[in-house]
């Protein structure tokens, strides 16, 4: 894949996370009362997210 592509890609990932990450939180409240869950149902999914990106992005 050509860099410039790489690069476009890469931003637009960016930007889709920074538009999308905030409106996602600022909902999770409802959304669990929505659902039902407890703090812990809840809890253990967001946890395991924030796992996994610590698992995949790249060490030094």
């Amino acid at each position: 894949m050509p860099a410039v592509t790489t690069k476009r890609a890469l931003a637009l990932v960016f930007v889709a996370n920074g538009l999308g990450g905030p409106s996602f939180l600022a909902r999770l409240p409802e959304r669990q009362r929505d659902l039902d869950l407890t703090d812990t149902r809840l809890g253990a999914p967001v946890g395991a997210q924030s796992l996994r990106s610590l698992a995949v992005s790249p060490g030094r």
